[in-house]
């Protein structure tokens, strides 16, 4: 294995998690802006608090 052979195999590797990690922030945020609001109020009722106190709690 020469290492032209070891650099193509690295750079492959490395490129396909960039691509993966940039697919899974890109879904992510779709899935935020889909659910939202909806995802609150669930979130709300099932644990009895506001919405702005699960906000206040993510921004710490």
């Amino acid at each position: 294995m020469d290492s032209l052979e070891v650099f193509s195999l690295i750079a492959g590797l490395v490129g396909g998690l960039a691509m993966f990690l940039y697919g899974m922030n890109v879904m992510s945020g779709g899935l935020t802006k889909a659910a939202g609001g909806k995802l609150e109020s669930v979130l709300a009722r099932v644990t009895g608090a506001s919405p702005s106190s699960h906000i206040s709690l993510e921004l710490e």
